[in-house]
This record gives C-alpha cells, sequence and structure tokens, in this order.
C-alpha cells in the first residue's frame, strides 16, 4: 500500500526542537526529503512518519457557528477551503487531536461502529483540520478541542462528542439522548478535565492516523 504524508501544524512544543511527526492521510509533502520517511504501527494500523520542526501551544476556543468569507486574505482562503469539503459530500467531518493516544483510540472506535461511513476524519493538526477550524469561526491552530463540522455550523466538546455518537450504530444514538439531559456547562466541566489532562493520563504518540485502503475516502488532509 502506498503511504502519503501530510504537513502538520500547530502541535504543542515538545522537548526538542524536532520531533517526529506522523501526516493524516491523501497528499504526499512536496519538497520534503522522503527518505527519513519511516514506518510505525498504532493498535494495529500503519502511520507515515516524518522528522518535522513542531512549533506552537494548544489554546482554549469559543464555541462558535460555521460561517464563509468572500476575504481574499489568509483567513478567508482557509474558510473557503473548508466550504470545498462539503461541496460534493455532505458527511460531517470529526476534526480530533491526531498526538493524543486517547483520541486515536476514538476514532478507531469510530470507525469500528460506523460500518455506514457516516462520518468523515482529520487531524486539527492538518491542513485540512485548520481549514476547517477557520470554517467553524475558531483559529487555525487551536486544538484544544475536538470539532464536529457539518454544513451548518460546528460542535466544540461535549455537544461534538454526543452528536457523533449519534451517527454510529446502535445503542449510541439513544446513549447520546439519554446523556444530552445532563446540562451543557456540567458536561463541559467534566470534558475540559479530561481534555487538560489528555497527554499526563493518555499519552502523545508521534504519530497521527493514517487510514488503510479501506478508510481511505474518509479522512482528510489537504
Amino acid at each position: 500500500m502506498a503511504m502519503t504524508v501530510a504537513s502538520v501544524r500547530g502541535i504543542p512544543a515538545m522537548s526538542s526542537s524536532k520531533s517526529v511527526v506522523i501526516g493524516p492521510t491523501a497528499s504526499l509533502v512536496r519538497g520534503r526529503d522522503l527518505s527519513r520517511l519511516q514506518m510505525r504501527n498504532f493498535q494495529g494500523h500503519d502511520f507515515a512518519v516524518l522528522k518535522l520542526p513542531i512549533r506552537g501551544s494548544a489554546v482554549r476556543g469559543v464555541r462558535t457557528s460555521t460561517g464563509s468569507s468572500s476575504s481574499s486574505s489568509p483567513l478567508g482562503d482557509l474558510k473557503a477551503k473548508g466550504d470545498a469539503y462539503f461541496a460534493t459530500d455532505t458527511r460531517p467531518i470529526i476534526l480530533f487531536d491526531g498526538v493524543c493516544n486517547m483520541c486515536n483510540g476514538a476514532v478507531n472506535f469510530m470507525l469500528d461502529n460506523d460500518a455506514e461511513g457516516k462520518v468523515r476524519f482529520a487531524a486539527l493538526q492538518s491542513e485540512a483540520g485548520r481549514a476547517l477550524l477557520a470554517r467553524s469561526g475558531r483559529s487555525p491552530d487551536d486544538i484544544s478541542s475536538v470539532v464536529l463540522v457539518d454544513q451548518e455550523r460546528a460542535y466544540i466538546k461535549s455537544d461534538a462528542i454526543l452528536n457523533t455518537l449519534r451517527y454510529l450504530q446502535f445503542p449510541f444514538p439513544p446513549v447520546a439522548m439519554a446523556a444530552s439531559i445532563v446540562p451543557l456547562f456540567l458536561r463541559d466541566v467534566v470534558y475540559d478535565q479530561v481534555a487538560d489532562n489528555r497527554y499526563s493520563v493518555f499519552g502523545r504518540t508521534i504519530a497521527c492516523r493514517l487510514s488503510d485502503s479501506r478508510f481511505e475516502e474518509r479522512f482528510l488532509s489537504s
């Protein structure tokens, strides 16, 4: 199987100036020395590994809805690119932290319980993730929360989790409905506690998910 690499941005700084980073899927990194490409395996799934410099840090975002922009600014261009992901495919897209062990496990779980392929995926750090964050009114570098993006709006934190569960197989839709009874502020308190400690509790991987041939069309990267 031919493996490809996507550029990754916005990953929290690590102990050294360079680190091994994995591209989510789909587009080849242009101008990169692919002789440094290595193969890794995480929970039975293949990843392509490339050494890249890492900068940036996670920031907390605010709850927003989607909106397109006609501006020719870089941010406007990102928003337009985000709109393009829904031009021919209306399935929602879940944006996940590509270097979080817990998040990678959650992606595996969703793939196992979404046999009809109702949901697509993109790492928050990928070019696709940055464009969809901008489309949703969030900073392109904000990796503080999982985000579910559909044609009309974006959901973050516990709302993103519950609305994603609605697309999965039984019994998860009724579970999501039952959990939605809990007030939003209480759900988000729990979400924030988990999200803020996700690296220290679950660990951080050098691998951002790369799909195999069964899931190639469900992952976006550029």
